[in-house]
């Protein structure tokens, strides 16, 4: 939740007049501290009240729910370009295996909707199609990926 303390060096802080401190973590993971309370129960009152808030409206669960409802298709498209390292070639690549491979299949899905059985369906069509998976899974060896389990013959 946080901790409470007076800043100062005095040798009996129960009865200084110098504020207490709080310390907290915010929504985001970030260490914050403000000053400012009078009495160990403002500064009580003051950490209940940004541990509320902070249960009430996590970031991280909010950006989870909106980015669980794009499409994947949508996400694809805001993705790719936030890729800054990515160079020229990569980028042309990566929109030729979206375009050919991926986004066929898997565009209207909704992102939250992903799971490993998904996945390895996605895998198993394309094993079906003969489709060269090497290319799209990064194997670099010229043989197509195989899941493990299934034999090279399949």
């Amino acid at each position: 939740m946080g901790s409470f303390f007076k800043g100062c060096n005095c040798t009996r802080q129960g009865r200084c007049s110098h504020p207490y401190l709080i310390r907290y973590r915010d929504a985001s993971g970030r260490q914050r501290e403000e000053k400012g309370c009078a009495t160990q129960q403002d500064a009580l009152d003051r950490l209940t009240k940004v541990y509320r808030q902070k249960q009430d409206t996590p970031k991280q669960a909010r950006e989870k729910r909106e980015l669980g409802k794009q499409r994947c298709g949508e996400y694809c498209s805001a993705w790719l370009p936030r890729q800054r390292h990515f160079a020229p070639g990569t980028i042309r690549t990566v929109n030729r295996l979206l375009d050919n491979h991926v986004l066929p299949s898997l565009e209207s899905r909704r992102v939250n909707t992903f799971s490993p059985t998904v996945a390895d369906d996605f895998i198993q069509a394309m094993e079906e199609r003969s489709t060269g998976l090497f290319r799209v899974y990064g194997g670099g060896c010229g043989q197509p990926c195989i899941r493990s389990g299934s034999s090279p013959e399949a």
